[in-house]
């Protein structure tokens, strides 16, 4: 049976309702703004909360939620845990840490989609800095 346009929308909301009792404010802060939602994904990272990170991206890939121009929330999530905060204007340092912190996400849950792919934004990210544009 498929399911009519109505349907769809209501199980996407349905979905965003257990995220954010399941996940807290910051899960749905992380998806709403993008500015924000950069800064939040970046400090649970940081935190090493590598559950939130796993559930806050499963269920953005799950629910294929989009900003209302269109973008998905999960591409800004990833993009954010895939760069250093100062992004262009990081040193070596930074990048190298942004790395070890995505590689002990990984390590810890080596079949997270989402700390596969950080993981590969960062290193491809640090090694374009590294050669220069």
């Amino acid at each position: 049976m498929r399911l009519g346009a109505d349907e769809k929308r209501a199980a996407r909301q349905a979905h965003a309702e257990q995220a954010h009792t399941e996940l807290g404010p910051a899960a749905v802060r992380c998806a709403s703004r993008t500015v924000f939602g950069r800064v939040a994904a970046r400090s649970l990272l940081r935190q090493e909360q590598f559950e939130r990170l796993n559930r806050i991206s499963d269920e953005l890939v799950k629910t294929r939620a989009r900003f209302p121009a269109g973008d998905w929330k999960s591409y800004h999530f990833q993009d954010a845990l895939g760069k250093p905060s100062r992004e262009d204007k990081a040193s070596d340092e930074e990048w190298e840490r942004q790395i070890a912190v995505l590689q002990r996400w990984h390590a810890a849950h080596p079949d997270s989609m989402g700390a596969v792919l950080a993981l590969s934004d960062a290193m491809i990210g640090y090694g374009w800095k590294t050669k220069g544009t």
